[in-house]
């Protein structure tokens, strides 16, 4: 396996297996975040997130990235029985995601002359 630029690339996979675990490596978070929107009926407005739906955000997109993989890794015969890849790529994903959407959420409410709080 070689990761170049975040992007995973598996020597000896066809073009078509590529592509199938492209899918579920994108489809993950997005799933997870319409599902988890819709269950908690978080606003869609950036503007008006709270801390702790920045949060719940970020563990569902994290928690979708990591089953999704895993699956396809499984699918395609790659996987490895365990919780261990899927772990990091969770704690990874939630850590950055919380970050990135904490900084943004910060500066967009600055930015408007909210605050940030």
């Amino acid at each position: 396996m070689l990761t170049l630029v975040g992007v995973m690339v598996y020597p000896g996979l066809s073009l078509a297996e590529q592509l199938t675990l492209g899918l579920f490596v994108a489809s993950g978070g997005p799933l997870a975040l319409a599902l988890t929107i819709r269950l908690t009926n978080i606003s869609t407005d950036f503007v008006d997130l709270r801390i702790v739906d920045v949060i719940l955000l970020s563990l569902a997109c994290a928690a979708g990235n990591a089953i999704f993989y895993h699956a396809g890794l499984m699918i395609l015969g790659l996987g490895v029985p365990g919780v261990n890849l899927g772990a990091v790529i969770f704690l990874g994903d939630a850590l950055g995601s919380m970050t990135m959407l904490g900084l943004a959420l910060g500066v967009t409410r600055i930015a408007r002359g909210g605050g940030a709080g």
